[in-house]
Formats: structure tokens, C-alpha cells, sequence
């Protein structure tokens, strides 16, 4: 797939022939998927979804095998935040699972912690996701990782050191604003940055130069899962504030969030 566009401003393929030591590689147009790590990567998401069901139900497994090993709690505790939670994070960052698939280990590995803990059933699980530097055990829903995991993968790309992942993570945006809205195009030339920022916000569809469309043909993706996600978090997308020696803002933007959220805030650049 190519970034590039003709005359008419229209994106055009790239139809190249690429080969690993003198094997092929087939090209694969937009509907169609790949497997990394064992992941498929594609836009045919119920399929893509139901793949992280075996994974959590060994991740169920082995977390039931921690809580009965005889271990110390904090040793279970930190087993769990050092070996389990990793073997998801991949596929959390890409997949786009069901709510009740996440949220069914994280009941049960609360019901095991209290049962290890020999705390009641009553017993609130805030100190279960609580801070350790506040008395917590710093443990993370499942729920939440997937969130952050997929916020931070877009910054990263949005971040890159690599000016082409740079350009991409941009005209993915692009596409996807033109896709849900009306755009001018002369007057949103040369403006991705302003663009991104206002549709991660979910505030493009409020301004007058890009109504949205009544129907469109997009489908899910990442950005729009980014943006539920910022949403969810508080967090908004904000531009660098000005270089007070030349009154220009730079070729960056960051993440903003409520006093009560400062946690959370993260710096973006779009910028090369």
C-alpha cells in the first residue's frame, strides 16, 4: 500500500515485487491479513478477536498455578506482573479483543488474591490496582493495559525516529478523516498535524470546514480505538505550546490531562 497520491488526488498502489532470498512475498491488499507471533494482523476483527481466547484462558491457567504454588503473596504478585502480563501485551496492543474475555481474568485473579490474602468477599479491590508508593499492589485490569498498551503504540509510531513510520501514522489519519468526513482539501493542505489533533479528540466532527458524513465506508482501526481510549482516560491531544523566541509553535504535540489525572500525562511530536 502506498502513501502516495496522483494528480487528482487520489491514492495510488504501489505495485512492487519483493523477494526474501529469492522467495516472493505476496502482496496482500487491504482486506486481506498476516500472522506475527502468532497474531493475525488484518481488518477481519471477529475473527481477530476470538485468537485471544486461548491465550487468556492459559493466562487463567498459570495465574490459578501461582495462587496454589505455596508462594508468598508478593512473590505471587510479582510473578504475575513479571511473567503473565507480558506474553499479552502484543496481542493486546494489536488485537481488539472483547470486553468480557479481559474482564473475565481479571475477576479471576481478584477472587485468587483474596482467597491468597484470606480477605472477604466484600473487601473493595482498590488496593488491588492501587499505586505500591500508595500502599497498593500496583496491579493493572487487563482492561486498562489494553488501553494503554494501544495508546502508547500509537504515540510510538506518531513518535517515531524513523520519519517514514512518521509520514505513515499521519496519512493513516489523513485517510481516516477523509474517509468520515468532508474535507476541504485546499484548505486542510499541509495541515496533518491539526488534523490528527482534532480528530484523536473527537472534535473534527464539530468544526465547520469537516462536517461529517451522513454514511461512510471506513472501518475500525487503531486510531479510532485510540481515540476511545483517550476519551475514557481523560487525556487530550494538544498542540506544543509557542518557542517564545521566534512565536512559532514547534513540530510537536502532546497529551494533556485533568489536575486530577496528572499521572497519565504522556508527550507526542508529529514532527520529523
Amino acid at each position: 500500500m502506498s502513501v502516495q497520491r496522483d494528480v487528482r488526488g487520489l491514492h495510488q498502489t504501489s505495485d512492487l515485487g519483493l523477494q526474501l532470498d529469492g522467495t516472493p512475498i505476496p502482496a496482500l491488499s487491504a482486506s486481506d491479513s498476516y500472522q506475527y507471533l502468532g497474531i493475525g494482523d488484518g481488518f477481519d476483527h471477529v475473527r481477530r478477536r476470538v485468537e485471544l481466547g486461548p491465550a487468556i484462558a492459559q493466562l487463567k491457567h498459570d495465574a490459578t498455578a501461582l495462587l496454589q504454588s505455596g508462594l508468598a503473596p508478593w512473590q505471587v504478585v510479582k510473578a504475575v506482573k513479571v511473567y503473565l502480563y507480558p506474553r499479552v501485551e502484543y496481542a493486546l496492543r494489536h488485537l481488539r479483543p472483547f470486553a468480557q474475555q479481559l474482564e473475565g481474568f481479571d475477576r479471576h485473579l481478584v477472587r485468587g488474591l483474596r482467597h491468597l490474602l484470606r480477605l472477604p468477599t466484600s473487601t473493595t479491590t482498590a488496593f488491588l490496582y492501587a499505586p505500591v508508593s500508595r500502599g497498593g499492589l500496583g496491579l493493572l485490569p487487563l482492561t486498562e493495559l489494553h488501553g494503554a498498551l494501544q495508546v502508547a503504540h500509537g504515540w510510538q509510531m506518531l513518535h517515531s525516529s524513523d520519519p517514514a513510520t512518521q509520514r505513515i501514522a499521519r496519512q493513516q489519519l489523513r485517510q481516516i478523516a477523509e474517509a468520515r468526513y468532508k474535507l476541504d482539501v485546499v484548505l486542510w493542505k499541509d495541515r496533518e498535524e491539526e488534523l490528527g489533533e482534532l480528530l484523536l479528540n473527537s472534535k473534527l466532527g464539530a468544526s465547520d470546514p469537516a462536517p461529517p458524513k451522513r454514511r461512510n465506508a471506513d472501518i475500525g482501526s487503531l486510531w479510532f480505538d485510540v481515540r476511545g481510549h483517550l476519551h475514557r482516560f481523560g487525556l487530550m491531544f494538544e498542540m506544543a505550546p509557542a518557542v517564545e523566541e521566534t512565536g512559532r509553535r514547534p513540530r510537536g504535540c502532546s497529551f494533556a490531562c485533568p489536575t486530577t489525572m496528572v499521572g497519565w500525562t504522556i508527550g507526542m511530536s508529529f514532527g520529523t
